[in-house]
C-alpha cells in the first residue's frame, strides 16, 4: 500500500519534510501540479526546493522574471509558471534536454523560453531577470566563477540567486539508485 493508499503498481518516491513518501501517479500530479516526465520509477517534484525558498523569503509575485539556468526537462520551470504565475525561462547546455522541456511544454498547453546556452555566457541583455535558479549546475565547472559573474549581470538591482549544489558526501545518490531499482 502507497502512502497516498491507492493499491497502483505506478509509484513515485520523494522526500517530504525529511521522510521517504511514495505516491501513485495521480497523486504526485495533484500534490505537484507536474507530471512526472522522467522513465524511471523514482520522482524527485520540484515541489519540496520551491517550498524552501518561500519559507526562506523568496517572493513569487507574478509576472517577476525567472531563469532556470540549467532547467533539464523544464519540470520546474512549468511548476513555477502554473503555481505563481511568473514568467519564466530555462536554459541547458543539453539539447536533448531542452527538446524533453519543450515537449512537455507542449503537452500541457504552456509557453516556456527555452534556450540552448552554458551559464558562463547567457544570451539575455544585463539586469533581465528578477530571479535565478541554478540547481546542480555550476558544481561541474572548473571555472564556476565565470557562471557566478554572469548570473551577477543578468539580475536587476534586488534580485535574488539561488543555488543548490550537491553534497558530494551525502547518500542522496546512492539512495536513489537503490529504489530506481526497486528498494
Amino acid at each position: 500500500m502507497l502512502n497516498c493508499g491507492h493499491p497502483n503498481e505506478c509509484r513515485y518516491s520523494f522526500l517530504e519534510k525529511g521522510v521517504r513518501k511514495i505516491y501513485c501517479f495521480a497523486c504526485v500530479i495533484n500534490a505537484t501540479g507536474v507530471k512526472p516526465v522522467n522513465e524511471f520509477r523514482v520522482y524527485n517534484p520540484p515541489t519540496p526546493k520551491v517550498n524552501v525558498l518561500v519559507d526562506k523569503g523568496i517572493l513569487f509575485k507574478e509576472k517577476i522574471k525567472v531563469l532556470d539556468a540549467g532547467c533539464g526537462d523544464g519540470t520546474t520551470l512549468l511548476l513555477l509558471k502554473r503555481k505563481f504565475k511568473v514568467d519564466v525561462y530555462g536554459i541547458d547546455i543539453s539539447k536533448r534536454a531542452l527538446k524533453k522541456a519543450e515537449n512537455y511544454a507542449k503537452q500541457e498547453g504552456e509557453d516556456i523560453k527555452l534556450t540552448e546556452a552554458d551559464t558562463r555566457v547567457i544570451p539575455y541583455p544585463s539586469n533581465f531577470f528578477d530571479l535565478i535558479l541554478s540547481w546542480g549546475v555550476i558544481e561541474h565547472f572548473h571555472n564556476y566563477e565565470l557562471a557566478i559573474a554572469e548570473f551577477n549581470r543578468l539580475l536587476r538591482p534586488g534580485g535574488t540567486l539561488n543555488l543548490i549544489q550537491p553534497n558530494k558526501l551525502s547518500f542522496g545518490g546512492l539512495q536513489r539508485k537503490y529504489l530506481e531499482f526497486g528498494g
